[in-house]
């Protein structure tokens, strides 16, 4: 629970802001409610970071974001996974938590998409 202190008061940075300002909601405030609790539990302080967002809310951000780079799914896909990379600096466990996909799927698409050498500490392939 952010940092263990509990009388902190939880807020939303600009960019995590924009972000759940530009997604649909297709649950509506319980869907909102359900990503914002998500988002304290995980997150690292009393402030909601943009990586702290389910990648539900995230993912059209992220295909608006890439568009001009990918032209496949594939592509999209890659993409989606060097950036959760980078933002869990070269963790893999934390970019397939960050993404909503298992451990094991990380790897696997890591090899499908042969980035299994891909180093976002250093920004590499």
């Amino acid at each position: 629970r952010y940092g263990g202190d509990e009388t902190a008061t939880p807020v939303i940075g600009p960019d995590a802001m924009a972000c759940l300002m530009q997604y649909n909601w297709p649950g509506n405030v319980r869907e909102l409610e359900n990503s914002i609790q998500r988002a304290l539990v995980l997150g690292n302080g009393p402030e909601i970071q943009t990586n702290d967002l389910p990648s539900s809310v995230l993912c059209p951000i992220l295909a608006e974001s890439v568009a001009g780079e990918a032209s496949s799914l594939k592509d999209m896909e890659s993409q989606a996974i060097k950036h959760a990379l980078q933002d869990a600096h070269g963790d893999r466990r934390k970019a397939a938590k960050k993404l909503g996909i298992g451990r094991t799927t990380i790897y696997r698409k890591l090899k499908e998409l042969g980035l299994e050498k891909y180093r976002a500490r250093a920004g590499k392939t």
